[in-house]
Order: C-alpha cells, then sequence, then structure tokens
C-alpha cells in the first residue's frame, strides 16, 4: 500500500497509478512490487534482496545500479518510534 500525503496542499493519493503519474510528471520513477515470501522481524538484507531479485535485477541493469540497500524497521528496531515517526513525516 502507498499513501502519498502533501499536508500543506491538502492532497493525499492512495491510487497506485497516480501516484506513478504525479510522481512521472516530477520526473521520480515510483513502482511497486510483489514478493511470495513472507519475512519475520529478524530478516537479512541478503534474503530480503533474493526475494525481489526477479524485479530488482533487470531494474538494476536497466539504470546502470551497481548496489542496493534495503532499510527495514520494525517493533525489534532500537528507537523505533522514533525511526517510524520520520519516515511519516517524510
Amino acid at each position: 500500500m502507498a499513501i502519498l500525503s502533501i499536508p500543506e496542499k491538502n492532497i493525499e493519493i492512495r491510487n497506485p497509478e497516480e501516484i506513478r503519474a504525479f510522481f512521472k510528471e516530477r520526473g521520480v520513477f515510483f513502482d511497486q512490487w510483489t514478493c511470495d515470501v513472507v519475512f519475520d522481524d529478524t530478516a537479512t538484507q541478503e534474503e530480503i534482496l533474493a526475494a525481489y531479485a526477479k524485479d530488482l535485477t533487470p531494474f538494476m541493469k536497466q539504470g546502470g545500479y551497481q548496489t542496493a540497500d534495503v532499510i527495514s524497521i520494525n517493533k525489534l528496531t532500537e528507537n523505533y518510534d522514533a525511526i517510524r515517526a520520520k519516515f511519516l513525516a517524510e
């Protein structure tokens, strides 16, 4: 699920196609990928990247990207509430 929220303009977009169009007009690529793997809170970056490899590898090759990173926060993450609040604010 994706929600694009711009509070100062009173904009909230929930439709993925509308979000994609909004970002595309601004030169930003937006996509959503599904994954058949259900991760637990201890999943490693390597496990997550491997699960998304079928989508991620061609994307990286097309864009010339050499590396990918995973940011995973969950209830086991130190300072979870502060980190989550920061991401929600962005």
